[in-house]
């Protein structure tokens, strides 16, 4: 495969790591089918999520899906990608703030990883 097909490929699979934390801060759990295929494996701080239905219904039921939360914003960086022929794997670390709603109304939760 030449470099600038696989620097590409790269570029397009950050960019759809770019457009997951978009649905994740839209709470658009019908549009991950844009990001991921039917049998995309996740794993997320050790825990493997596999198949699509599956991201959406563990999207839908998490935290993400919680009145007490008014907004999120997900940011990622510090991209690995592996392309191989027709397979790719990618890694990357996320930072993730959410503002709190109704109770925890101006409370700041953060996460990483």
């Amino acid at each position: 495969m030449r470099q600038d097909t696989l620097e590409e490929d790269r570029r397009q699979i950050e960019q759809v790591l770019f457009r997951y934390c978009e649905l994740v801060d839209e709470a658009n759990w019908a549009g991950m089918g844009d990001v991921f295929t039917e049998d995309t494996v996740m794993v997320l701080n050790g825990i493997e999520i596999a198949g699509l239905n599956t991201i959406q219904a563990n999207a839908d039921g998490s935290m993400m899906n919680n009145p007490a939360l008014a907004t999120t914003q997900h940011n990622i960086s510090n991209f690995r990608v592996d392309v191989q022929s027709d397979a790719a794997h990618s890694r990357s670390n996320y930072y993730a703030v959410h503002l709190g709603a109704s109770e925890r109304s101006g409370q700041i939760y953060s996460m990483w990883g």
